[in-house]
């Protein structure tokens, strides 16, 4: 018929490709590393999404959007609120967080991965110097997921989600796709 049609993929598939994925995923971590992350220690956070909240998440984005700034906060406090326990009052942490959709299997699985500046940079006189916070012990680790979890269903229900509330389903084909892909 003379039409072409141009697959971006380097294997010529239509789906995904583990070497073009691996390609990009390569690209974007030396990009951070190279240009956006300050050369200090980072450690990465995994926000996992309950279930029920996973289609609402997928059907809305607005509300993950919400969802992220608010986990961002709750944590950088906590870095800045180590810092002072320190005696360095004043800290300013950073961090990059990636809302990721789908799990290993493809199935629909909103949940974050951020990486988060390891402390806080202080201002000193006319320097910025580098404070790193010891890791969180598991107690709290445990005591931050339970404000995450306080914080963001407190804001949902602002928005009219209450805790049981998945999603109004719609009765389209996009919402029954994602609704068995959650499942």
């Amino acid at each position: 018929c003379g039409a072409a049609k141009v697959v971006p993929f380097r294997c010529h598939g239509r789906a995904l490709c583990p070497t073009c994925g691996g390609r990009a995923m390569a690209s974007g971590a030396a990009h951070l590393v190279d240009r956006v992350l300050p050369h200090v220690t980072v450690r990465q956070w995994v926000l996992s999404v309950p279930w029920p909240r996973r289609y609402l998440f997928a059907a809305r984005p607005e509300l993950c959007a919400g969802v992220r700034r608010r986990v961002w906060r709750e944590l950088a406090r906590w870095y800045e609120r180590r810092a002072a326990a320190l005696g360095e009052p004043g800290g300013a942490t950073g961090a990059v967080v990636v809302v990721q959709r789908f799990g290993s299997a493809l199935n629909l699985n909103v949940h974050f991965h951020m990486l988060l500046l390891d402390g806080v940079f202080v201002e000193d006189g006319d320097r910025v110097r580098w404070v790193k916070v010891p890791a969180p012990t598991t107690d709290e680790v445990q005591q931050l997921v339970a404000r995450l979890a306080r914080t963001v269903e407190r804001w949902l229900d602002t928005r009219g989600y209450g805790e049981d509330d998945a999603c109004d389903e719609d009765d389209d084909a996009n919402g029954a796709l994602l609704a068995a892909s959650v499942a």
